[in-house]
């Protein structure tokens, strides 16, 4: 990715991740939270997301694929001990 090397991840972000997905990812996620917003008692483990927040998740997940990390949990992807993807630390 000729973008992504040139200092420019959100531009190439937009070949692999279409802006109308996006919005269909956040809406429905949104929904979810409302749905469960009422049995959580703390009003900010239930925010409402938006494109910036999915975006963060879908980032780090793309890069773990193209890394070859399929078989590791979110905690191995994060870990510091030499162990894990350290590029997640």
């Amino acid at each position: 990715m000729l973008l992504a090397k040139q200092g420019k991840p959100l531009e190439a972000r937009k070949y692999l991740i279409i802006d109308a997905n996006l919005d269909n990812i956040v809406h429905c996620t949104n929904q979810c939270i409302l749905i469960i917003q009422p049995n959580i008692s703390s009003v900010s483990d239930a925010e409402l997301t938006d494109k910036i927040e999915i975006i963060a998740v879908i980032g780090p997940l793309c890069l773990a694929g193209a890394r070859r990390s399929n078989q590791q949990s979110l905690e191995e992807l994060r870990v510091t001990d030499g162990d894990g993807t350290e590029i997640f630390a």
